[in-house]
């Protein structure tokens, strides 16, 4: 599995040279790096650190124009 930004398609990478790939089944240790890397995942789209900002309201606001609760994590409509 392949970890790719929604808002701009910056592949991620674990720290070497190469795209980070894993070998469990549903993609789990990939994504928590990931995270612990400082992407965000809402819903079903994962961003790299560039393409999301934090305003006053805690709400998330993503390169593809999407807003995101940040507590809940949820898009704000």
């Amino acid at each position: 599995m392949i970890i790719v930004c929604d808002g701009c398609g910056e592949h991620f990478h674990d720290g070497d040279d190469f795209c980070s790939y894993i070998d469990d089944e549903n993609g789990e240790l990939i994504e928590q790096s990931a995270l612990d890397s400082e992407w965000k995942k809402f819903g079903d789209k994962h961003y790299c650190p560039d393409c999301y900002e934090l305003d006053d309201e805690d709400h998330y606001h993503t390169k593809d124009g999407k807003v995101w609760d940040a507590e809940t994590e949820k898009e704000v409509i």
